[in-house]
């Protein structure tokens, strides 16, 4: 039993690696139960409306029932971009993308903005970037958007907002332009952590699966 609580222990510490490179951010905790652990949350993501590269108007309503992953995708990208485009392609979408069954309730919506900040109207270059580095992207899964990524990540926590971490050390001078964020079905952020460097985004993946477990032991317990 010792063994057991010190090996528990010790992976409960390393899941506690949170956006580490911002003085914030959320603190994270696991709640372990019979092993399983569950993601603390976060409270709602902001609403928000936006464009897609079909002209369709999309919201948080849109994806009611839906695991959101949300990034912000940089013009410049993939030469000089705020989120490791290459790693996020690989560990993220890859992922989505292999388990259409397992994950048929997950998306990706990116926000594309200028150097700015400032929301990019016209998504097609982006859309052709994709197109040339992710092999069979497929926008129905990666969801391309043109609207406030400020307002997105309008999100406070001890006394500090993603959106309005500023500073020189960061990609474009915003904190909130690296940052990944993962939302449940019921629109509340359970994870945020830098998707910069491929240990970040293989976190992330890994915090992503454990929001799956959740959802597949509430489904086991609604059967009984």
């Amino acid at each position: 039993m010792a063994k057991e609580a010190s090996r528990v222990k010790k992976l409960l510490m390393a899941s506690l690696v949170f956006v580490p490179a911002l003085t914030l951010l959320l603190t994270s905790t696991m709640k372990c139960e019979h092993k399983f652990q569950e993601l603390d949350y976060y409270g709602n993501i902001p609403k928000y409306t936006a464009t897609t590269l079909d002209g369709s108007v999309i919201s948080n309503e849109t994806f009611k029932n839906k695991i959101v992953i949300y990034s912000v995708l940089n013009e410049t990208c993939p030469k000089e971009c705020a989120i490791s485009l290459w790693d996020f392609n690989q560990q993220i979408f890859r992922f989505v993308k292999e388990n259409p069954n397992k994950l048929k309730d997950v998306v990706i919506v990116s926000f594309v903005v200028d150097k700015d900040g400032n929301p990019v109207k016209d998504l097609s270059t982006m859309k052709q970037i994709l197109e040339f580095n992710v092999l069979e992207y497929n926008p129905k899964i990666w969801i391309l958007a043109t609207g406030n990524a400020q307002e997105l990540y309008n999100i406070e926590h001890n006394k500090q907002n993603l959106s309005k971490i500023e500073g020189k050390e960061y990609f474009g001078g915003k904190a909130y332009y690296s940052l990944l964020l993962l939302g449940d079905k019921e629109n509340q952020l359970r994870m945020a952590f830098k998707g910069d460097s491929e240990s970040m985004v293989r976190k992330f993946q890994q915090h992503l699966t454990l929001l799956l477990k959740e959802y597949d032991k509430k489904k086991a317990k609604a059967k009984k």
